[in-house]
């Protein structure tokens, strides 16, 4: 929650990107993750990565919809 409050909304996105990053190399560490969920809206504008696990795949759900969306209603593929 720091990363968010303290972090996105209070602007400091260094923070949040240091927080962040933090959390998702111990579930990537932890856990063996090679895909990690944004569940949260604030969380892509500061997270661009894991450091050291530069293959760790980030889905942004908002982009996953976005797409779906465009595709829908252009027929896109």
């Amino acid at each position: 929650m720091r990363g968010i409050r303290d972090g996105v909304k209070a602007g400091d996105l260094g923070l949040a990107t240091r927080l962040f990053a933090e959390v998702a190399r111990r579930m990537v560490e932890r856990h063996g993750c090679d895909s990690l969920l944004l569940a949260c809206t604030e969380i892509p504008l500061a997270l661009h990565g894991v450091p050291g696990h530069a293959g760790v795949r980030l889905v942004d759900p908002a982009e996953v919809l976005a797409r779906a969306l465009a595709g829908r209603a252009y027929a896109v593929g």
